[in-house]
């Protein structure tokens, strides 16, 4: 069996790593895709048939896990810029089982950097993937016909900053406004927001690991939130907006705390009618709505 290395250290502050996975499938690619970022390893497993397997290791939990529900944890992870992507194709497994025409595009052995060197009957794996050059991003676009994503390469002639810092500190800003607000209203109740508060980031840290009660990376006090490291603003609110949920879920579990979420309803959408303009900017509003409509 020959591996060759197709592609090494992709950063995810540049390539969307579903995406990428898109574009081998579709390829009918065969090999091991392996995502290295902080204290985390995984790799996805291509087979022949379009088959693929995901595994992790995560060294600050200790878990080790194979099978469906490794892949959307990994992808999670992925979106963090910082994080490595390396492509190994199993080219002489992938010759045998599949019927491949002479003229076939084969993958090659490509650096990161641009190449030079074309070959007028073969197609490079980086060319499959629309790469002509680096620095590049994927984009995301929203399918009206099916109501879900689908994955486009958005090509970029410079670095371009994702996520500029003034935005990171306003959105900061923002949501530590939101925990304040749902503090002081479960204060009012004579309940402890941050008891409450560590207790679901505890069931939601397997997906956010940096929302670990334990983690050094995130601190909530005072209505500011501190973080040690910059994530993704997305996933970032995507971690509060679960951890509220959990919260409100817990809530509509229990009778005598219906005034309780009533109230934190009645708080959230006053900030949402306040702030709509900034919270539209960054998303926020269509996670808010998860958490009030439970």
């Amino acid at each position: 069996m020959k591996i060759d290395l197709a592609h090494k250290n992709l950063n995810t502050f540049y390539v969307n790593l579903s995406a990428l996975l898109k574009y081998l499938q579709h390829w009918d690619f065969v090999g091991t895709v392996k995502f290295e970022a902080k204290a985390y390893e995984a790799e996805i497993i291509f087979s022949p048939g379009k088959k693929i397997e995901a595994r992790e290791n995560d060294h600050i939990s200790g878990r080790i896990a194979v099978g469906a529900d490794v892949l959307p944890r990994v992808l999670i992870r992925a979106h963090e810029p910082g994080g490595l992507i390396n492509i190994y194709e199993e080219t002489e497994l992938k010759a045998r089982v599949e019927e491949v025409p002479e003229t076939a595009p084969e993958i090659e052995d490509l650096p990161v950097e641009v190449v030079e060197e074309q070959k007028s009957e073969q197609v490079s794996l980086k060319e499959r993937l629309g790469l002509p050059s680096l620095p590049f991003s994927f984009g995301k676009k929203k399918s009206k016909e099916k109501g879900g994503e689908i994955f486009a390469v958005d090509i970029a002639e410079e670095k371009k900053e994702i996520d500029h810092l003034e935005d990171w500190h306003e959105l900061l800003a923002l949501l530590g406004e939101i925990l304040q607000t749902v503090e002081t209203t479960l204060a009012d109740a004579n309940l402890n927001f941050i008891w409450v508060f560590d207790k679901v980031r505890g069931e939601v840290f397997e997906d956010y690991p940096f929302l670990h009660p334990n983690s050094t990376i995130f601190e909530y006090g005072n209505g500011r939130i501190t973080m040690t490291e910059q994530i993704n603003n997305n996933l970032f609110i995507a971690s509060i907006a679960e951890s509220l949920e959990r919260l409100m879920e817990k809530f509509h579990a229990h009778p005598r705390f219906d005034e309780v979420r009533k109230s934190v309803v009645l708080s959230l959408l006053e900030l949402m009618n306040k702030n709509h303009a900034q919270y539209d900017r960054f998303f926020i509003t269509q996670q808010l709505e998860r958490v009030i409509d439970i």
